[in-house]
């Protein structure tokens, strides 16, 4: 999932086709969000990628562009817990989030 995001608010997002390969998808997925918005890319004030848990390979992909465009943009550069993001939108309470690790097994 790419997104842009206002002040707490997501504006936009695109979900990558996980049978396409994610990398090849990700800068052209978000250099049309930002266009679609009007947002050069220099108005970036914070890139924020997830650190997992998830496959190794879609993790290293996302982190290093994270990176790459936070470092070019010399703008700050958070990690995002993924569990932690879904349960903080889960309504009330406690929550465990369950998700599918690929080859029978679960995070």
């Amino acid at each position: 999932l790419v997104a842009i995001a206002e002040e707490g608010v997501v504006r936009a997002s695109r979900r990558l086709d996980e049978a396409r390969r994610n990398a090849r998808d990700l800068v052209p997925a978000l250099a049309e969000l930002l266009s679609l918005h009007g947002w050069a890319p220099a108005s970036l004030a914070l890139v924020a990628a997830g650190v997992g848990p998830g496959s190794y390979t879609g993790l290293r992909v996302g982190l290093m562009a994270a990176k790459a465009l936070a470092y070019a943009l010399r703008c700050r550069l958070v990690g995002v817990e993924t569990f932690a993001a879904l349960a903080r939108q889960a309504p009330g309470g406690l929550v465990d989030v369950i998700a599918d690790a690929q080859k029978g097994a679960v995070y």
